[in-house]
């Protein structure tokens, strides 16, 4: 009895001739069975099939092809562990293992390059194999630029989407917001029914007789004392003293005796026609009236009592006879 020679086996024991080994096996002299080559694993049919993509067999024989490292893979038929190379999102670290590419880095292609920083204004999540705009910016009619959001816009994701609309009446005080609370309430307004679940809230106008000469606010300051306000103030300058009170520094004081006022406004009062008097805080020229020792005459001008008679009180009474 001779030896098989290499590349043939025989698994029984007789005269049978020795058969050649299959397809990606090979046996060395006087083998009883032939070993599948480095790449090929053997199947159930004791047939010899290249491992799987991801997996690698570095040497002859009938075991099971080995798993390529964690987030790594390799071509069909790969008979080394460094065939294996890191997928696309992945590199390697220390030249040993695939680690995923940090937040605001990326890696497009499957192998063993390194992951390299997103382009101005993009960024990435963790194992990212692209970049997209970042929290703030985003790209408009398909330019490849990531542009920022719109002052009175703002946008909290990455990607492409179109940048949101703040609140009604409500702001940004720049470019590129990425969250919503970036928006805030400009000057003449306040917030209102803020919710600390949904970020939400209202911008309300500041009521007629307040102010409000910063953003951001909760709630509106009043007009100093006798003044109002248009709905939206924006500073302590459209505070204006109501009908019947002068202006001075910021204060509203009763029109004095003899002057009345009937607008509102920061204006001084006026002087009663002539001969005429009035209340103090007077609001109307009509309430100008006859000072004591006049009386009114038919045109609407006091004119003084003649001689032999008097008036003790301002009015629209006649003199009388003394």
């Amino acid at each position: 009895c001779e030896a098989c020679p290499a590349g043939t086996y025989k698994d029984a024991v007789g005269s049978g001739p020795c058969l050649n080994c299959t397809f990606a096996s090979v046996s060395d002299s006087g083998s009883a069975r032939c070993q599948c080559i480095e790449g090929y694993t053997s199947t159930e049919s004791k047939t010899c099939q290249m491992c799987e993509s991801g997996k690698y067999k570095s040497q002859v024989s009938n075991r099971k092809c080995s798993d390529c490292p964690s987030h790594s893979t390799s071509p069909v038929g790969s008979s080394l562990k460094s065939n294996c190379s890191c997928l696309a999102g992945y590199a390697y670290v220390d030249g040993k293992d695939c680690k995923a590419c940090s937040p605001g880095t990326y890696k497009a292609d499957q192998g063993n390059g390194q992951c390299l920083p997103c382009p101005q204004n993009q960024s990435s999540n963790s194992a990212s194999t692209s970049c997209t705009c970042k929290k703030g910016y985003t790209k408009v009619n398909n330019e490849s630029l990531c542009l920022p959001c719109d002052v009175g816009k703002y946008k909290a994701t990455l990607g492409t989407d179109s940048c949101t609309e703040c609140p009604v009446n409500s702001t940004t005080a720049a470019e590129g917001s990425s969250e919503v609370n970036h928006c805030t309430c400009p000057a003449g307004y306040f917030i209102s029914n803020y919710s600390n679940v949904t970020n939400s809230f209202n911008c309300t106008s500041c009521p007629s007789g307040t102010y409000n000469d910063m953003s951001g606010q909760t709630h509106c300051q009043a007009c100093f004392e006798h003044a109002t306000s248009y709905l939206g103030s924006v500073n302590i300058s459209f505070c204006q003293c109501g009908r019947g009170f002068d202006y001075s520094n910021f204060t509203c004081s009763p029109c004095a005796v003899g002057k009345y006022k009937d607008k509102v406004g920061n204006v001084q009062c006026s002087s009663c026609p002539e001969n005429k008097t009035s209340l103090k805080a007077s609001t109307n020229i009509s309430e100008c009236i006859c000072k004591a020792g006049y009386s009114p005459e038919a045109l609407g001008s006091c004119i003084a009592c003649p001689e032999g008679k008097y008036k003790s009180d301002p009015g629209p009474s006649a003199c009388e006879p003394c």
